[in-house]
């Protein structure tokens, strides 16, 4: 088996638990969202990185997490590959010529790249951001949200959706839509409820058709 080193080890470290400086995007500054926050920042859990190509899974990770004083993550791999010290994760790859031809390393990069600026987004770019927004009414399973879509966000063409639980003033899904590398791709945060509990995400899925990529982030076991 040839061993492939990803340069996006730092990118699957990231895809844990959102982006490790923050532990949910920041376009919900409501009262409410500050202070379930706060209570989530008590708990400890448990979280899973699966990376598929072509619907074959490619490499997979598992975490500990927790967050420290200053409100960071912090993750402890526990599984699904050796811990290089230096870059971070190391995944093992058959795959090695198809990686290459396909060029996902770069591709990676870049979308970790970019949903870390979102992620660093300033309360007065989210404002910003918001200004223009387009509001509706959520349906379906989002039927009790309002809808928020804001367009060139922080690149020309780019698009970020938001559901907002109307009557708690938490964020419920947020989509993510850019380009990267020429390619298109999706990142979505879909959010839970722990038992009597805050909310928190419980799943992110980030999606590049054009590859038949796709990397998803599931946090479980949540304790304290």
């Amino acid at each position: 088996m040839r061993t492939t080193f990803f340069t996006f080890a730092a990118a699957a470290l990231m895809l844990a638990n959102g982006i490790c400086a923050h532990a949910q995007i920041p376009f919900n500054y409501t009262p409410q969202q500050t202070e379930n926050q706060r209570l989530l920042n008590r708990y400890l859990w448990s979280s899973k990185v699966e990376v598929r190509v072509k619907s074959k899974v490619w490499a997979v990770a598992s975490f500990q997490a927790r967050y420290d004083q200053d409100g960071k993550v912090v993750l402890t791999q526990v599984g699904g590959g050796s811990l290089d010290p230096a870059s971070g994760v190391v995944f093992t790859q058959r795959n090695q010529r198809e990686i290459d031809k396909d060029k996902l390393n770069p591709l990676i990069v870049e979308i970790t790249g970019q949903l870390r600026a979102y992620q660093n987004m300033t309360p007065d770019q989210v404002q910003a951001a918001l200004k223009g927004a387009s509001r509706q009414a959520g349906t379906g399973e989002m039927k009790d949200t309002d809808q928020l879509t804001a367009a060139n966000v922080l690149k020309s063409g780019d698009r970020v959706t938001l559901w907002v639980d109307h009557n708690t003033g938490i964020q419920r899904r947020v989509v993510v839509e850019s380009t990267a590398e020429a390619e298109k791709f999706t990142s979505t945060w879909t959010f839970a409820r722990l038992p009597n509990g805050p909310w928190y995400v419980n799943q992110r899925v980030v999606e590049v058709p054009g590859k038949n990529l796709r990397m998803v982030t599931q946090n479980t076991s949540f304790w304290r």
